[in-house]
């Protein structure tokens, strides 16, 4: 079985965008993508995202009431399931400190 073609088709089965799962990829993320993917599409319209920052905004965005991206309505879900930031390889630089506070919080 070419497993390569079997991710293919899995990636393109998956909704765009699944609230418990957010990839950060910092070679192959583009920080315009929703993020619901591990790899970039092969039709380059969606994937991970490339930086944590935008991981923690996207986050902010999606439980709060003001979303404004192209996939909001996507993302308008029960959000009392834990997220899980998955952190893929690669070198993560940061401008200036990641701070988080009480609209990061889980409770």
């Amino acid at each position: 079985m070419n497993t390569t073609a079997g991710n293919e088709a899995r990636d393109h089965a998956r909704p765009p965008f699944r609230p418990e799962d957010l990839y950060v990829f910092p070679r192959r993320g583009w920080d315009e993508w929703c993020g619901g993917l591990a790899e970039p599409a092969a039709d380059g319209s969606d994937g991970p995202i490339a930086t944590i920052t935008r991981a923690r905004d996207l986050i902010r965005q999606r439980k709060g009431s003001g979303l404004s991206d192209a996939n909001a309505s996507a993302m308008r879900q029960d959000y009392s399931l834990p997220i899980t930031v998955w952190l893929r390889e690669g070198e993560y630089l940061l401008d200036e400190p990641l701070v988080f506070d009480d609209r990061d919080s889980g409770m």
